[in-house]
């Protein structure tokens, strides 16, 4: 509006002093219209308040260059690493990050991998680039991809890949949305200020993407979530050069430049909906309360062990012959759980959702 009355005035001003012709006066107009709308619009940002999707990722983690802090995550206890919000129709994503992307000088690229069928390997991926150098949110170098998988089995961090045709939006698009926020704070000690990169969608986008295979995919669907950064070296994450798995402490699971084999992503799957991940459903594990325990040592064959929770719950064990648990409550643990381990029978507590 302020350019436009500026504008007004200019002409004015050209009109008194050059005697412009009307046609000319117009044309004046236009081009002062066209410049002063190069300014792009971007997705609206996030209007409900973020939730915890992946709490903790420890710093110093990042395999397997020299410089692969570049690309390396953080989050503790009160800084998570992955959060996101929905706010009906769009879903964003906010990640934690040692440094900024151009103080670190490097792209900072992140994947998000959903195993949307819950068979234990991934069926696609969301990625976000954060282009080194280029400080406004709107810049055309930043990008959101729609990845599908690669041609290996995908159940694995050091089976996973990711291939073409993709789906990419631009910074300056309307239909994303990037955000960069300073933290102000060394959070990870790596001798930088942490910065939380934000970036979002609308569902209907990834919905369109992969409907040939998941036709009935929504916010309400229940999903394995894994993430991780991926920047160098190809589109499979055993060989890129800098990586860095939430979650985990990479180093503990590293084999050569990637990942050992026998470490499958089940170990960390995060369980739930876009709606549930968002604070729009169960994303908490529930509390156990202990009622009975079970003495040290025990020769009894079939220990009784009993607590309680406190919501609903579903259970499950690792033996199918363990009648006697019918009063246990369960968790399912891949991250966020309580293990309890008897003789080799492992029981699980999972919420309700």
């Amino acid at each position: 509006m302020f350019a436009i009355i500026k504008t007004v005035i200019l002409i004015k001003k050209h009109i008194i002093k050059n005697t412009l012709t009307l046609k000319k006066v117009l044309f004046i107009g236009l081009l002062s219209l066209i410049f002063n709308s190069n300014l792009h619009a971007q997705l609206a940002g996030p209007s409900s308040s973020w939730n915890t999707v992946i709490q903790s990722d420890v710093y110093g983690d990042a395999i397997y260059e020299n410089d692969a802090n570049k690309e390396d995550l953080f989050g503790n206890a009160t800084n998570p690493v992955l959060q996101s919000a929905f706010n009906g129709n769009n879903i964003y994503f906010r990640v934690l990050l040692n440094g900024e992307a151009d103080q670190l000088d490097k792209d900072f690229k992140f994947f998000i991998g959903i195993d949307a069928d819950k068979d234990g390997d991934i069926d696609f991926f969301i990625h976000h680039k954060r282009k080194k150098d280029k400080s406004s949110n709107t810049d055309s170098k930043h990008e959101l991809k729609f990845y599908p998988t690669g041609s290996d089995n995908q159940s694995k961090p050091s089976t996973t890949s990711w291939t073409n045709p993709y789906v990419r939006y631009r910074g300056n698009s309307d239909d994303v949305y990037f955000f960069e926020t300073d933290t102000g704070s060394d959070l990870s000690s790596s001798g930088e200020d942490d910065h939380y990169y934000t970036f979002g969608f609308p569902l209907s986008e990834l919905q369109e993407f992969i409907n040939s295979d998941f036709p009935d995919f929504d916010e309400t669907t229940s999903i394995n979530l894994i993430a991780f950064s991926a920047e160098g070296g190809g589109s499979a994450l055993n060989t890129v050069d800098r990586k860095d798995i939430l979650g985990i402490d990479d180093t503990t699971i590293q084999s050569g430049n990637g990942y050992n084999s026998s470490y499958s992503w089940t170990s960390l799957f995060i369980t739930n909906s876009f709606a549930g991940f968002s604070g729009n459903g169960d994303n908490t594990a529930p509390n156990l309360t202990q009622v009975t325990a079970i003495t040290t040592p025990s020769n009894n064959t079939i220990p009784s062990y009993v607590f309680t929770p406190d919501e609903p719950e579903t259970i499950s064990t690792s033996k199918s012959q363990v009648s006697q648990l019918a009063l246990l409550r369960q968790l399912e643990v891949i991250k966020q759980s309580h293990l309890i381990l008897y003789q080799k029978v492992l029981i699980r507590v999972k919420p309700l959702q």
